[in-house]
Formats: structure tokens, sequence, C-alpha cells
């Protein structure tokens, strides 16, 4: 509401200075290169107003074109990071599921469309572990110790690929670092 308001005030000082302008009376005379012209000062001002809207507009195309193509790079990275999530996330949901294949699918894709390694290597992680790669998960999180965001997670997935290999000693190193890291955490 206001802005329409404040558009009709607007419209109404430009109606103002117009009217004012037209009943002035008094003429302009310019001679420049050889050529004179005579014109009335209402008309002087409107011409030069039209000049300044056509050269604002100019100037707003020149400045839109020049910045097209960082929007396009933008509006792609955009949308590689929506899709990416939306692996990441239909990932996640194939390994609640434990479907192997799909988590590993999804995994792949979101690794192809992310730049966040920490959050695509959990997903690839646990897509090797539903297909018992137990070499694959192993490296995938390890990686993630790499992380500050994901070293309790790697430390997790170790001991528990640990404790299924049967190496009581490398379990209860990564269950060590693993309280060091969270030690409210229950279970640890």
């Amino acid at each position: 509401m206001w802005r329409g308001i404040l558009f009709f005030v607007k419209l109404a000082i430009l109606v103002a200075i117009a009217v004012w302008l037209a009943e002035q009376p008094g003429n302009v005379s310019i001679e420049w290169l050889g050529y004179r012209v005579d014109t009335s000062v209402g008309l002087l001002l409107a011409a030069v107003f039209v000049l300044l809207v056509v050269a604002a507009l100019g100037y707003r195309f020149w400045r839109a074109l020049r910045g097209t193509p960082r929007s396009l790079v933008r509006a792609r990275q955009r949308s590689r990071r929506r899709k990416g999530y939306e692996a990441l996330t239909n990932g996640l949901v194939a390994v609640a599921a434990g479907d192997a294949p799909e988590a590993d699918k999804w995994a792949r894709r979101a690794s192809h469309l992310l730049d966040e390694p920490p959050l695509v290597r959990l997903l690839e992680a646990q897509a090797a572990q539903l297909d018992n790669d137990e070499p694959t998960a192993r490296a995938r999180f390890t990686e993630m110790l790499e992380y500050r965001e994901t070293r309790f997670l790697g430390l997790r997935g170790l001991f528990l690929q640990a404790m299924r290999d049967g190496d009581e000693e490398a379990a209860r190193r990564y269950l060590e670092r693993a309280r060091n890291l969270r030690p409210e955490t229950p279970g640890c």
C-alpha cells in the first residue's frame, strides 16, 4: 500500500513540474558547430529528461549483460548443490532401507555433484558396509577422520569394523579416541 502511495506522490510531483514548465514562457537558442537550434525551455528540458532516461536504461542493460555469465555460473552451482543434496538424502534413505545397490548409486551421484567430502564419505561408508565391501568401508571411515564434523562417526565406524574383524585392540583404540571426542555420548 505504501509503495502505491509513494508512486502517486512521485507522479504528482512530476506532473506539477511539467505544468509549471509549460506555463513558463521562454526560449532557448543553442549555437554549436555552425548550427543554430531555437526551442522552448519546456521542450529542451523534456528532451534532456528523455536523454537521461535512455542513458539510464542503456547503463542498466549494459550491467545486466556484463553480469549474465556470473549469474549463469551461480545458477549452475545452486542447481548442482540442490541435486547433490537430493542425491545425498536419497542415499541416506536407501541406507536406512538396507538397499545397498541403491545407496551406492546415490553415493556416487552425490560424490559427483557435491564438493563436500565429509557428508559424501559418510554415505559412501554406509553404502559399502551394506554391500559387505569392508575395505572400501574402512577406507571411507578413515577418510572421515580428516574432517572435524565426521571424525566421531569415522571412529565409530572403524570401531564397528574392528569388532567385526575380531581385532579387539584396534577396537579399543578407536573407542578410546571416540570417547575423548564426545564423552557424553552413550555407548562410548
